[in-house]
Protein backbone atom coordinates (compact mmCIF):
# COMPACT_ATOMS: atom_id res chain seq x y z
CA UNK A 1 0.00 0.00 0.00
CA UNK A 2 3.27 2.49 0.58
CA UNK A 3 5.12 1.26 -2.26
CA UNK A 4 5.27 4.80 -4.02
CA UNK A 5 6.68 6.09 -0.01
CA UNK A 6 9.42 3.45 -0.47
CA UNK A 7 12.36 5.34 -2.17
CA UNK A 8 13.39 4.27 -6.11
CA UNK A 9 16.43 2.71 -5.04
CA UNK A 10 14.86 0.72 -2.49
CA UNK A 11 11.87 -0.26 -4.30
CA UNK A 12 15.11 -1.41 -7.32
CA UNK A 13 17.06 -3.35 -4.51
CA UNK A 14 13.68 -5.17 -3.56
CA UNK A 15 13.26 -6.84 -7.10
CA UNK A 16 16.16 -7.36 -7.83
CA UNK A 17 17.30 -9.51 -4.79
CA UNK A 18 13.78 -10.86 -4.43
CA UNK A 19 12.87 -12.33 -7.33
CA UNK A 20 16.44 -13.95 -7.77
CA UNK A 21 16.17 -14.75 -4.03
CA UNK A 22 12.63 -17.00 -4.82
CA UNK A 23 14.47 -18.61 -7.61
CA UNK A 24 17.38 -19.47 -5.51
CA UNK A 25 14.17 -21.36 -2.63
CA UNK A 26 12.26 -23.07 -5.84
CA UNK A 27 15.44 -24.73 -6.96
CA UNK A 28 16.65 -25.54 -3.02
CA UNK A 29 13.54 -26.87 -2.65
CA UNK A 30 13.01 -28.74 -5.84
CA UNK A 31 16.43 -30.42 -6.70
CA UNK A 32 18.21 -30.17 -3.22
CA UNK A 33 15.74 -31.38 -1.05
CA UNK A 34 13.77 -32.97 -3.36
CA UNK A 35 10.43 -30.91 -2.58
CA UNK A 36 8.89 -32.00 -5.97
CA UNK A 37 5.97 -30.12 -5.92
CA UNK A 38 6.27 -27.14 -3.39
CA UNK A 39 9.79 -26.46 -5.30
CA UNK A 40 7.78 -26.28 -8.50
CA UNK A 41 5.57 -24.05 -6.84
CA UNK A 42 7.80 -22.05 -6.62
CA UNK A 43 9.35 -21.81 -9.36
CA UNK A 44 6.54 -20.88 -11.06
CA UNK A 45 5.46 -18.04 -8.40
CA UNK A 46 9.57 -16.49 -9.23
CA UNK A 47 8.18 -16.47 -12.83
CA UNK A 48 4.99 -14.34 -11.96
CA UNK A 49 7.50 -12.24 -9.66
CA UNK A 50 9.56 -11.92 -13.04
CA UNK A 51 6.55 -10.09 -14.85
CA UNK A 52 5.60 -8.35 -11.48
CA UNK A 53 8.91 -7.00 -10.97
CA UNK A 54 9.25 -6.01 -14.79
CA UNK A 55 6.07 -3.51 -14.90
CA UNK A 56 6.99 -2.33 -11.15
CA UNK A 57 10.00 -1.44 -12.53
CA UNK A 58 8.34 0.13 -15.45
CA UNK A 59 6.09 1.87 -13.53
CA UNK A 60 8.79 3.25 -10.99
CA UNK A 61 10.59 5.12 -13.98
CA UNK A 62 6.98 6.15 -15.53
CA UNK A 63 7.31 3.84 -18.54
CA UNK A 64 3.79 3.27 -19.65
CA UNK A 65 2.80 0.05 -17.72
CA UNK A 66 -0.02 -1.15 -20.90
CA UNK A 67 3.28 -0.99 -23.17
CA UNK A 68 3.28 -4.28 -25.10
CA UNK A 69 6.69 -4.32 -24.62
CA UNK A 70 6.24 -5.16 -21.07
CA UNK A 71 4.47 -8.58 -21.41
CA UNK A 72 6.85 -9.46 -24.06
CA UNK A 73 9.88 -9.82 -21.94
CA UNK A 74 8.31 -11.19 -19.57
CA UNK A 75 7.47 -14.10 -21.83
CA UNK A 76 11.13 -14.11 -23.06
CA UNK A 77 12.54 -14.56 -19.73
CA UNK A 78 10.00 -16.87 -18.63
CA UNK A 79 10.32 -19.84 -21.79
CA UNK A 80 13.53 -20.40 -21.43
CA UNK A 81 13.37 -20.96 -17.70
CA UNK A 82 10.38 -23.32 -18.56
CA UNK A 83 12.71 -25.60 -20.31
CA UNK A 84 15.69 -25.30 -17.90
CA UNK A 85 13.46 -26.22 -15.20
CA UNK A 86 11.30 -28.65 -17.28
CA UNK A 87 8.39 -27.18 -15.55
CA UNK A 88 5.15 -28.08 -17.69
CA UNK A 89 2.99 -25.27 -15.66
CA UNK A 90 5.81 -22.22 -16.12
CA UNK A 91 5.45 -24.14 -20.11
CA UNK A 92 1.73 -23.22 -20.28
CA UNK A 93 2.25 -19.62 -18.66
CA UNK A 94 4.79 -18.90 -21.40
CA UNK A 95 2.08 -19.76 -23.96
CA UNK A 96 -0.35 -17.53 -22.19
CA UNK A 97 2.42 -14.97 -22.19
CA UNK A 98 3.40 -15.19 -25.51
CA UNK A 99 -1.00 -14.92 -26.82
CA UNK A 100 -1.01 -11.77 -24.44
CA UNK A 101 1.97 -10.36 -25.93
CA UNK A 102 0.55 -10.85 -29.50
CA UNK A 103 -2.85 -9.66 -28.38
CA UNK A 104 -1.09 -6.51 -26.72
CA UNK A 105 0.67 -5.90 -30.01
CA UNK A 106 -2.41 -6.22 -32.41
CA UNK A 107 -4.44 -3.59 -29.94
CA UNK A 108 -1.51 -1.50 -29.80
CA UNK A 109 -1.07 -1.35 -33.74
CA UNK A 110 -4.43 -1.34 -34.50
CA UNK A 111 -5.76 1.22 -31.71
CA UNK A 112 -9.34 3.37 -32.43
CA UNK A 113 -10.45 0.47 -35.48
CA UNK A 114 -13.34 -0.83 -36.25
CA UNK A 115 -15.29 -4.07 -34.91
CA UNK A 116 -13.41 -5.69 -37.94
CA UNK A 117 -10.73 -5.81 -35.44
CA UNK A 118 -12.61 -8.67 -33.53
CA UNK A 119 -12.48 -10.78 -36.41
CA UNK A 120 -8.64 -10.56 -37.72
CA UNK A 121 -8.03 -10.83 -34.07
CA UNK A 122 -9.80 -14.24 -33.46
CA UNK A 123 -8.11 -15.25 -37.04
CA UNK A 124 -5.09 -14.54 -35.78
CA UNK A 125 -5.64 -16.47 -32.66
CA UNK A 126 -7.15 -19.29 -34.90
CA UNK A 127 -3.48 -19.26 -36.86
CA UNK A 128 -1.99 -18.83 -33.14
CA UNK A 129 -3.46 -22.13 -31.98
CA UNK A 130 -2.16 -23.80 -34.32
CA UNK A 131 0.87 -22.94 -34.65
CA UNK A 132 1.40 -23.90 -31.08
CA UNK A 133 -0.10 -27.09 -31.50
CA UNK A 134 2.11 -27.94 -34.46
CA UNK A 135 5.09 -26.84 -32.35
CA UNK A 136 3.99 -29.65 -30.24
CA UNK A 137 3.52 -32.12 -32.74
CA UNK A 138 7.08 -31.05 -33.68
CA UNK A 139 8.68 -31.47 -30.17
CA UNK A 140 6.58 -35.19 -29.97
CA UNK A 141 9.07 -36.42 -32.59
CA UNK A 142 12.49 -36.06 -30.83
CA UNK A 143 13.06 -37.25 -27.24
CA UNK A 144 15.01 -34.45 -25.50
CA UNK A 145 11.64 -32.35 -26.25
CA UNK A 146 9.00 -34.52 -26.17
CA UNK A 147 8.08 -34.14 -22.23
CA UNK A 148 6.83 -30.66 -23.36
CA UNK A 149 5.23 -31.90 -26.77
CA UNK A 150 1.63 -31.81 -24.36
CA UNK A 151 1.32 -28.80 -22.39
CA UNK A 152 2.10 -27.15 -26.88
CA UNK A 153 -0.49 -29.61 -27.85
CA UNK A 154 -3.42 -28.61 -25.33
CA UNK A 155 -3.19 -25.51 -25.21
CA UNK A 156 -3.09 -25.05 -28.78
CA UNK A 157 -6.07 -26.94 -29.40
CA UNK A 158 -7.40 -24.62 -26.94
CA UNK A 159 -6.84 -21.57 -28.25
CA UNK A 160 -7.58 -23.50 -31.74
CA UNK A 161 -11.16 -24.56 -30.42
CA UNK A 162 -11.98 -20.96 -28.93
CA UNK A 163 -11.34 -18.91 -31.93
CA UNK A 164 -13.24 -21.23 -33.76
CA UNK A 165 -16.13 -20.87 -31.37
CA UNK A 166 -16.04 -17.05 -31.33
CA UNK A 167 -15.33 -16.88 -35.04
CA UNK A 168 -19.21 -18.11 -35.32
CA UNK A 169 -21.02 -15.59 -33.73
CA UNK A 170 -23.62 -13.73 -35.72
CA UNK A 171 -22.89 -10.34 -34.70
CA UNK A 172 -19.09 -10.13 -35.24
CA UNK A 173 -20.50 -10.13 -39.29
CA UNK A 174 -23.53 -8.23 -38.59
CA UNK A 175 -21.68 -4.78 -38.53
CA UNK A 176 -20.31 -5.20 -42.11
CA UNK A 177 -23.38 -6.24 -43.41
CA UNK A 178 -25.07 -3.69 -41.31
CA UNK A 179 -22.44 -0.96 -43.15
CA UNK A 180 -23.00 -2.82 -46.63
CA UNK A 181 -26.77 -2.20 -46.31
CA UNK A 182 -26.58 0.90 -44.99
CA UNK A 183 -24.41 2.33 -48.04
CA UNK A 184 -27.33 1.20 -50.79
CA UNK A 185 -29.91 3.10 -48.23
CA UNK A 186 -28.03 6.45 -48.86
Amino acid sequence: ANWDEIPRAVRLAMILIGVPAVYALGYWLKYVQSYQRVGAATLLLATILYGAGIHLIAQAYNFPVNDPMLVSLWFLGVLPMAYLTRSQSILVLAQALFLSAVGFWVMDRLDGQNQGIAIFGFALYLTLGLFLYGLGKLQSQYDLTRPYARAFEVVGLLVTMASIYLLSFRFLYDFFSYQEHGADVE
